[in-house]
């Protein structure tokens, strides 16, 4: 292993990029806008050039400023700066205050390692969906997407979902920074596990390209991260509802018993789902006739009931015997599946047996493949699933990577590459077929896909939730750092499967879980064969009950949870958030505890027969949503009645909310804006409203809040004729003002009655 050596010359060559020619290596430095610099290092001049699938965000450089100093050449733009020495070593600086330091490029024969010092008081979270706590620092991430089927713990690794960003910064102050690594390769994120003061970067690939970023707070970096590799687009609003799944309904007899059953127990739920027993044969693309003879008719029932069904598509197509199966035998003859380095075809074993995958890069085939879809969008189908993207083979003697071996080809859009550059990228791939295919079978209508392997930038396209998750306890907490993780890496639509995939759950589990992920950006409910029901109706009446009425909290606040979505979609801030976010004391790094947006704080009961546990508030007033007492900020001893867990709302916060019970968003309140208005502050925000499906543009209201009075700007041409103000009193009970809607402008005072 040999560091890059002595810097020998350094040259602008043009106004936003400088190079820097080493013993062993180039070294480049550009501007690719007002603080994202990005930083390249290769072998020798020129740089090799490669088309990255996740960076969108359009180059705006800037002038950089260049100063050679002793030890050193300085490079900035007047808000980031680094300094370049010897070996490629660098001392980071956001402005004049000192983000971190750089020990230089090493190489090896077969990887680049970049090296970065950790003080004492450095912290790193971001890089996917690890099950790590929250902070990263301690752990080995390692970013190769595989088929994660076993019980998922802290030192399990890699997982199904590869995100090479991390975000870094102090919580006792100071700036915080952001680095991508963008390349597809496999990589290692060793955050102080090998020596607990350095940060390794290795990557198995001779050339390295990474964007660093810096802002004032965590927010204004993921801001720039996701300006970078782009953001969520808003979601159809029932898929914010809740979302009932198994592996599997076995006919259209038993899914629409389970609909009915959802219905006449007045359980609300906006999603069937449709694992891949609904196939013939595992054949995607195609509806086992004998259990699902009617599909059309089957959804159409469904959809009559509320629902919105999903159905799984996996990327492997039976390898048949010709004139077997249509899909697979037009792949074969226009040349569409991934190929072996003599040029046959490859087949991999998975659930149909063998299976051939196509070649995602080739815009050909992703557009054959957006047109295979038709069967379902045909039939009423609403929503995608796609599943064993990593891809996945299943566990035999012949590849026991469990996926695609690196010698496997694809086009990769002009260049043949094996699976070391394209193993990473396949989902994300898929995922643009996939959305191909809603814009040409649903246009008008937002798509909703649900992925399960990915990449950065696989937001722009999917919701991901984290596998194959297990009924423990265990996992059930687990689920907290790693969505939070996930969010702080740009990808914040995303949830774990409520209940467990694996195991079979308890009735006090069950309720918890559906306590916590009622409160998870994506909210589903799913399990695998041979294992109790989980269904919220699964158990007893009690039970059935309380989760009956996790999932009508759910309801009551989905205005507010897609108030999250569009400031997502706008900024890139997670819809949950550490409570770090807002509180920059060593206190709000926990692992237990989150925001669900800037004014709800959740602290679930995570263990068996738990009924109290301590909570941590941030500075500020607070109030118990379930009992409307005040708390004061700090640490507390609180109830967790097994009815219910301990979610805080901000001093003075104006929530949005869905009062009245309801099955399915198809019945929510569209003339009436009912808002929470909670005692003791001041706030200013705004409400959306548009219709849940289309992308047409939202109406933006804007409001403003003192102690006494509501004001609220109407943009013109709103639906709402009424405002209805909900104001909490001791013991959990409201009292409610009305205020119709007159022109542009609704004043209430928050005292009157």
């Amino acid at each position: 292993m040999v560091s890059a050596g002595r810097c020998e010359s350094w040259v602008v060559v043009d106004g936003s990029t400088v190079r820097f020619e080493f013993e062993r290596g180039v070294m480049e430095i550009s501007s690719h806008a007002k603080g994202i610099f990005r930083v390249r290092f290769g072998r020798s001049c020129p740089l090799r050039e490669y088309r990255s699938l996740s960076v969108v965000g359009s180059a705006r450089p800037v002038e950089l400023e260049v100063r050679e100093l002793e030890g050193g050449v300085e490079v900035g733009d007047g808000m980031l700066r680094v300094v370049v020495k010897d070996g490629g070593a660098a001392s980071w600086y956001r402005s004049e205050v000192f983000l971190w330091e750089s020990e230089g490029v090493f190489r090896d024969v077969e990887w680049m390692e970049d090296r970065h010092r950790l003080g004492p008081e450095d912290e790193v979270f971001g890089l996917g969906e690890q099950m790590t706590p929250l902070s990263r620092r301690g752990y080995v991430i390692e970013n190769w997407n595989t088929d994660a089927n076993f019980p998922h713990t802290e030192a399990s690794r890699p997982m199904y979902c590869s995100i090479p960003f991390m975000l870094g910064g102090r919580l006792g102050g100071g700036p915080w920074w952001g680095y991508f690594l963008d390349s597809p390769y496999r990589s290692l994120f060793d955050v102080g596990n090998a020596d607990p003061e350095r940060l390794t970067v290795r990557l198995f690939r001779d050339d390295l390209t990474v964007y660093v970023m810096s802002g004032d707070a965590p927010h204004e970096v993921l801001s720039l991260y996701t300006g970078l590799t782009g953001r969520h687009e808003v979601p159809p609003l029932w898929s914010l509802g809740y979302q009932q799944c198994k592996y599997s309904y076995m006919s259209e007899e038993e899914a629409l018993g389970v609909a009915r059953r959802f219905r006449e127990l007045d359980i609300p739920c906006d999603g069937l789902w449709y694992d891949i027993d609904y196939m013939d044969g595992y054949r995607v693309f195609t509806f086992d006739r004998g259990r699902f003879p009617n599909p059309a008719e089957h959804f159409r029932a469904v959809k009559e009931l509320g629902f919105r069904p999903v159905v799984i598509v996996d990327p492997g197509l039976k390898a048949d015997s010709p004139g077997v199966y249509p899909a697979v035998d037009e792949g074969s003859e226009r040349g569409f599946f991934l190929r072996r380095p003599d040029g046959s075809e490859f087949e991999g074993r998975v659930w149909p047996g063998l299976v051939k995958f196509p070649d995602f890069s080739r815009e050909e085939v992703r557009s054959w493949w957006a047109g295979l879809h038709r069967v379902y969008f045909e039939a009423g189908v609403e929503g995608i699933w796609n599943d064993m993207n990593e891809p996945a083979l299943l566990s035999d003697h012949v590849f026991e990577s469990k996926t695609v071996p690196e010698e496997v080809r694809m086009y990769d859009e002009g260049r043949w590459s094996g699976q070391d550059r394209m193993h990473n990228l396949y989902a994300l791939l898929e995922a643009m077929a996939t959305r191909e295919a809603f814009e040409r079978f649903r246009p008008g209508r937002r798509p909703f896909l649900l992925t399960r392997a990915g990449f950065a930038g696989i937001q722009r396209y999917a919701a991901v939730w984290t596998g194959d998750n297990r009924s423990t306890w265990e996992h059930l907490r687990m689920s907290i750092p790693q969505i939070l993780n996930m969010g702080l890496s740009g990808v914040g639509f995303v949830g774990a499967d409520v209940g467990g995939f694996g195991e079979n759950v308890t009735p006090e589990l069950l309720v918890r879980w559906y306590q916590l992920g009622a409160f998870y950006p994506f909210f589903r409910g799913h399990n695998a064969k041979g294992f109790v029901p989980q269904e919220p109706f699964a158990f007893d009446g009690s039970v059935t009950d309380l989760c009956r009425e996790a999932i009508r909290l759910r309801y009551r606040l989905l205005p507010y949870v897609y108030e999250r979505f569009h400031e997502m979609a706008a900024t890139g801030a997670p819809v949950w958030r550490p409570l770090f976010w807002y509180d920059r004391s060593p206190d709000a790094l926990r692992n237990d505890e989150f925001f669900l947006g800037g004014d709800l704080v959740v602290a679930p009961a995570l263990e068996r027969g738990m009924r109290r546990r301590m909570v941590y508030l941030p500075p500020g007033e607070w109030f118990h949503y379930h009992t409307h007492e005040r708390w004061a900020s700090g640490y507390s001893i609180v109830e967790t009645p097994i009815d219910n867990i301990p979610v805080f709302v901000r001093a003075g916060a104006v929530i949005p909310v869905y009062p009245s019970a309801m099955a399915h968003t198809g019945e929510r309140e569209v003339r009436v804006l009912s808002l929470e208005v909670w005692p003791d502050g001041e706030a200013e925000g705004v409400f959306h409203e548009d219709d849940g499906e289309t992308p047409a543009p939202a109406l933006v209201h804007r409001f403003t809040r003192d102690r006494n009075r509501l004001i609220i700007h109407w943009e013109a041409g709103t639906r709402f004729e009424e405002v209805r103000v909900l104001l909490p009193l001791p013991g959990g009970a409201w009292r409610s003002l009305s205020v119709p809607v007159r022109g542009g402008r609704t004043e209430i005072d928050l005292d009157e009655g």
